[in-house]
């Protein structure tokens, strides 16, 4: 008698399984902005995205990127990033707050200095852009390191409500025109 499945069969069963599993991050940005006293306005625009997908126990790098749209430099302070999950699956069991944790940019990391607005491109000759901005990923700037989302493992709680989520990003930071003044030690 023959079995039933050969070796390599096996094991592109098992690969197709774990795929199946994979959470979809369908990454949707949201930004707000403050200035002062929460007064809201529209120096600079923040999007992010996730370019792989979650499995239990995985982190992913959030591929974030600044846009100024003032032709003044703009120092950014206290990026912060929170995960929501799509409402159909967190009727399904699905929750930001269980399933996954974000790692912030560490305090070291500040300011980021965003360059100013340029309505020029860096091609030469220089041509005109529109609307004249250009996005900037934060390595560009600088960053050392970025801001990350893992999905945790969780052994003795059913995560298959999570099979296929899109996650939304929402983020926050501040910006000033002038550049913080260091402390002395």
């Amino acid at each position: 008698m023959r079995p039933l499945l050969t070796k390599p069969a096996l094991l592109v069963a098992i690969a197709f399984l774990a795929v199946g599993s994979v959470v979809q991050a369908s990454i949707r940005h949201h930004h707000r902005h403050h200035l002062g006293k929460d007064r809201p306005h529209a120096r600079f625009d923040i999007a992010g995205r996730v370019t792989a997908p979650f499995m239990p126990g995985m982190t992913q790098p959030v591929d974030v990127t600044l846009a100024n749209h003032i032709q003044h430099v703009l120092w950014i302070g206290n990026l912060k990033l929170a995960v929501a999950v799509d409402a159909a699956h967190t009727a399904a069991g699905c929750s930001a707050s269980r399933d996954f944790v974000v790692a912030q940019l560490p305090r070291a990391t500040y300011p980021i200095r965003l360059p100013a607005r340029s309505p020029y491109s860096d091609a030469w000759p220089a041509r005109l852009r529109w609307p004249g901005g250009r996005r900037w990923r934060l390595r560009e700037l600088g960053v050392p390191v970025l801001p990350s989302i893992s999905m945790v493992n969780l052994p003795n709680i059913d995560q298959d409500g999570c099979k296929g989520a899109k996650l939304h990003l929402h983020f926050w930071a501040d910006s000033r025109l002038n550049p913080p003044h260091v402390k002395a030690r």
